[in-house]
């Protein structure tokens, strides 16, 4: 994995690519740290976190969009494949060396926040430190699953476009869930008789989606089928037992599966060991996506 996790370090900053895009990424974080905090007076870095997590929408399918499908393109992946290498060695260098290139304007962010804490009225320095580093651990932490899931992508096509344009709607999708949650909660209100129908209705969307997934990824549409029935019929049963308790429970289960909103919870002081469960196990689980992939292009290989 080391030798891998190197080459890939070899690969962003043998060539302009890795230094323009930290280039644009501090610059970036200046504007916003001039626009939010020092022309604003003010130390709170929630406001420049969370700009920066929108700005992640952009940069970081354009930071993951060569992993694997450039490999692809220029057919060296069947190079790696034929090494003695597991493939999750081969993933897990890409991941890691490509999380090293986004840590280095976090780190600096972070930096960033915790001296205009020391030095605003009233600042303590374990507060400080312990507030600057909940934020920054936080973004790092959103920055990991999103270059996972983007990593994912682009191991499924040979065009660095289409990877990083499907890179850029799985992220929007992300960041627009919050919006969905909004939603789903204003028809319980608006609809309040038929919330729980609702809730079921859009449930039934989202295992719907998600057994399509399963589908499009494996190849297979008789796993898309498994996985459909193995999730919608259980459900269906539960409706029919316990209608009432349906009530609102989409919105509540949009806002767990929202990334975007457990890093403002986490960022705004509430850093949870329920916060860190999710985001390990959506990257673990992304990370996972991407072996089997690349598993399964062995193979075909």
């Amino acid at each position: 994995m080391s030798a891998i996790y190197k080459r890939e370090l070899r690969s962003y900053f043998g060539s302009m690519y890795g230094y323009i895009y930290l280039a644009f990424t501090l610059l970036v974080i200046g504007i916003y740290i001039t626009t939010h905090n020092l022309l604003g007076g003010t130390a709170e870095m929630s406001y420049t976190f969370s700009d920066m997590a929108f700005m992640s929408i952009f940069l970081i399918p354009v930071l993951t969009m060569r992993s694997f499908a450039e490999e692809r393109r220029n057919k060296t992946d069947m190079f790696l494949l034929s090494l003695p290498i597991k493939p999750v060695s081969i993933v897990l260098g890409k991941y890691f060396a490509m999380l090293s290139v986004f840590a280095i304007p976090v780190a600096v962010l972070s930096i960033f926040g915790l001296v205009l804490r020391l030095f605003s009225k009233g600042s303590a320095l374990l507060g400080s430190l312990g507030a600057s580093l909940a934020a920054g651990i936080s973004y790092l932490l959103l920055g990991a699953l999103l270059i996972a899931v983007c990593m994912l992508i682009s191991s499924l096509t040979d065009s660095v476009v289409i990877a990083a344009i499907g890179g850029f709607a799985a992220v929007l999708l992300l960041f627009g869930m919050d919006y969905l949650v909004v939603i789903a909660q204003y028809l319980d209100v608006l609809f309040a008789e038929k919330a729980a129908v609702l809730s079921f209705v859009g449930l039934i969307v989202l295992l719907g989606l998600f057994a399509l997934a399963a589908g499009l990824l494996s190849e297979s549409a008789l796993v898309g089928m498994i996985t459909a029935a193995a999730t919608v019929i259980p459900l269906s049963a539960a409706f029919a037992i316990w209608n009432d308790a349906f009530a609102g429970l989409f919105a509540k289960v949009l806002t767990r599966l929202s990334a975007f909103a457990t890093f403002s919870d986490m960022t705004l002081g509430a850093f949870s060991l329920s916060g860190l469960v999710f985001f390990a196990s959506a990257i673990f689980f992304s990370v996972y996506l991407t072996v089997l992939m690349l598993e399964r292009r062995r193979w075909k290989s």
